[in-house]
């Protein structure tokens, strides 16, 4: 049985054999090669309880309930969310909830327990802070201070 060498076109036809003793410069047309259209990771704060700009006191525990939408992860992926005392342009966490997630985008709501009994022992701001990573050992993909999202404490 004969088989055809050489390049065979987009729509099958077999192309003209190049005689290399003539040229050396074959030209096929630009090439790609790797992940189509790589999107960056994106995490959105739908809304925060309690309500951004609220004064916080008291001795027991506060929850903050945070509502995320999500997009272009690549599943599994960790995301922090901690509730940080500002120090300065700096931050001390104060706070932390971590979730895996399981899908490429979504909306999820994540519960951050503050104790500040054992937190916080004098007047403090406070803020939202966030970070995705692959796991728990890989550098961040994202990490973020979302603006507006601050609170004053007062013991």
């Amino acid at each position: 049985m004969y088989k055809r060498q050489g390049l065979v076109g987009a729509n099958g036809q077999h192309l003209p054999v190049v005689d290399l003793a003539v040229s050396t410069e074959i030209v096929i047309g630009p090439v790609t090669i790797g992940r189509p259209e790589h999107t960056d990771p994106k995490i959105t704060v739908l809304a925060v309880s309690p309500a951004a700009g609220a004064v916080l006191s008291g001795t027991q525990p506060i929850t903050f309930n945070v509502r995320l939408a999500y997009n272009a992860v690549s599943p599994p992926a960790l995301l922090e969310i901690r509730i940080a005392e500002t120090v300065g342009e700096n931050g001390r966490g104060v706070a932390t909830a971590q979730v895996t997630l399981d899908s490429t985008s979504g909306e999820i709501t994540v519960p951050v327990v503050l104790h500040p009994a054992q937190e916080l022992n004098a007047p403090a701001k406070l803020g939202l802070w966030l970070q995705l990573r692959a796991d728990a050992a890989a550098p961040p993909q994202l990490v973020a201070w979302p603006e507006g999202y601050r609170w004053r404490y007062n013991p």
